[in-house]
């Protein structure tokens, strides 16, 4: 194992031999993460050149290109998740309505991240989709509040007038 700095009480470090790349869970939360929570890197192990040319030896192409196509689509996942973190702070601070340029601009970000997902080949790994469709399930969170916020501020905008009521005058 590389060096990796002390975890915080109530976390421990895994490898996950798929992807060849540690994952880190968190017990308290009970939840699991890719990077290191207190210096966010991501942690690979040491590579052995002796084992690595006896299983390269082994290995068909097939079995290579899914474990690129595994790894690439948590990689990508992961950039996501990132993204829609940054996305949230940026919706909760949002305070306008929805024919705003800034609304627009934040609804297509975040469509662009369900594409995104939607565009992860999940052949073979049933794990990642899983996780694919948790993110998911978030976005879809962070649209809901997005259009909660702007509706909430195109009823402080405009206030109802007995036609909008369905009222007969």
């Amino acid at each position: 194992m590389s060096e990796i700095e002390p975890l915080p009480l109530g976390w421990e470090v895994h490898l996950d031999n798929r992807i060849n790349r540690y994952y880190f869970v968190d017990h308290n939360t009970r939840s699991t993460h890719w990077k290191h929570p207190v210096t966010q890197k991501i942690y690979w192990p040491v590579r052995n050149l002796v084992n690595e040319q006896e299983e390269e030896q082994q290995h068909t192409p097939e079995a290579e290109q899914v474990d690129f196509l595994t790894f690439s689509g948590y990689e990508e996942i992961d950039r996501v998740i990132d993204k829609a973190r940054n996305m949230h702070v940026r919706i909760l601070d949002f305070r306008g309505s929805s024919h705003e340029k800034n609304f627009i601009e934040l609804n297509e970000l975040l469509d662009q991240m369900i594409l995104t997902l939607d565009g992860i080949k999940m052949d073979h790994a049933p794990e990642m989709r899983q996780c694919r469709r948790k993110t998911i399930r978030d976005i879809q969170y962070l649209v809901e509040l997005l259009e909660l916020k702007a509706n909430s501020m195109d009823g402080l905008q405009t206030s109802p007038t007995p036609n909008s009521l369905g009222i007969q005058s």
